[in-house]
């Protein structure tokens, strides 16, 4: 999987989003009811990615508010040292101190009672739809695909930008794209999967749009993928957006 949070639940083959990264924790897949082994659940979780995936998806926001009201209801903490660190947490703007007032659960363990959601998944593509937050992650690992390419050709496009070129120069970067080139790119592919979310299936042909254009653009037009070489550009594409 190109993203963590992303796992595909071993028993029924559904392709399921997640936040949970304790192994101790009882998580079910949806789809099936069978716990999912602890290897899937999310490594080295950074709790700001994953509020941020939280917050653009409408089933993970519903399982975040159970979670927490249910914690709140369960929580046996007198009301007035409840209400004590609720207000020294608020005076403070600690949100997580502020969670363990009202739950006794921090963000993390609270993070790691949310039960994960089915992806909708037309066809096996992802769908962005109210999961933006990975789209700069997966752009990259496209334009990586057009890297390997030129990599192959032993092509390297040079910075149109003389301090770039200077820059590229001093750290001794052989990478085929680089600088406003390489953003270039990675800005075509997230801004077209941010207007077309659902429709990832369709990215690899903007995508070989996309770099003929390019390399038209900066005068390496004779580099262009024939159709043999499209077709293999286009699989490791959409071998990418089902991963």
């Amino acid at each position: 999987m190109i993203n963590k949070y992303i796992v595909v639940c071993p028993n029924c083959g559904t392709k399921l989003i997640t936040v949970c990264s304790n192994a101790a924790s009882d998580t079910y897949c949806p789809q099936c009811y069978q716990q999912l082994p602890s290897e899937l659940y999310t490594k080295e979780r950074n709790n700001d990615e994953a509020l941020e995936i939280i917050a653009n998806n409408e089933s993970l926001s519903e399982g975040f508010a159970e979670t927490v009201v249910n914690q709140m209801a369960n929580d046996d903490e007198a009301p007035h040292n409840a209400g004590s660190q609720l207000a020294r947490a608020i005076s403070c703007n600690d949100v997580n101190d502020a969670l363990l007032a009202l739950t006794g659960w921090s963000v993390d363990s609270l993070l790691d009672m949310v039960p994960p959601v089915v992806m909708d998944c037309p066809d096996g593509f992802v769908n962005f739809t109210g999961m933006t937050g990975m789209i700069p992650e997966y752009a990259s690992a496209i334009v990586e695909v057009f890297e390997n390419y030129l990599d192959s050709l032993n092509v390297r496009i040079p910075c149109e930008s003389p301090d770039e070129e200077k820059e590229r120069g001093y750290g001794d970067n052989d990478a085929a794209l680089y600088g406003s080139e390489y953003w270039e790119i990675v800005d075509n592919i997230e801004a077209w999967l941010n207007q077309n979310e659902d429709e990832a299936c369709n990215l690899s042909d903007y995508f070989i749009e996309t770099i003929n254009e390019f390399l038209d653009n900066k005068g390496f037009g004779k580099y262009k993928p024939d159709t043999e070489q499209c077709g293999k550009i286009k699989e490791k594409v959409d071998a990418i957006l089902k991963a």
